[in-house]
C-alpha cells in the first residue's frame, strides 16, 4: 500500500517550518544551544522508508530546528486503523499522523 502525501499538506508544513526557525543568539548577542522542536508522526503501517524522505526535509528545511519522530505501527492490528488514527490526532495524542485518502 502506497501512502501519498498530498503537495498541498507539505507546502503547509514547510511554511510552518519557514516561521518556526530562529537564529539561535540570545539578548546578549550569545548563542544558546539548539534543541530541536520534535513533532510525533503516527503511521499504522510498519516502517517501509517512505517517509524517510519528508523527515529529512523537515529536518533540513527547517536548519536543524524541527524533527519529526516517526511512530510506526500505531493502532496496529485494530479495525479501522485510520479512523482511529484521526481520531488520535484531534485528540492531540499525536502531532501529526499519516492515513490513506479514503479515511
Amino acid at each position: 500500500m502506497v501512502v501519498r502525501v498530498r503537495p498541498v499538506v507539505l507546502l503547509a508544513v514547510m511554511a510552518i517550518l519557514a516561521g518556526c526557525g530562529s537564529p539561535g543568539f540570545d539578548k546578549a548577542g550569545g548563542s544558546q544551544p539548539r534543541h530541536p522542536f520534535v513533532l510525533t508522526l503516527a503511521y499504522f503501517n510498519a516502517s517501509s522508508g517512505e517517509l524517510d524522505g519528508f523527515t529529512s526535509n523537515v529536518w533540513r528545511l527547517s536548519g536543524g530546528t524541527m524533527r519529526i519522530a516517526i511512530k510506526y505501527r500505531w493502532r496496529y492490528g485494530q479495525v479501522k486503523p485510520e479512523n482511529g488514527l484521526i481520531g488520535d490526532v484531534r485528540a492531540g495524542k499525536t502531532d501529526l499522523g499519516v492515513v490513506g485518502s479514503r479515511a
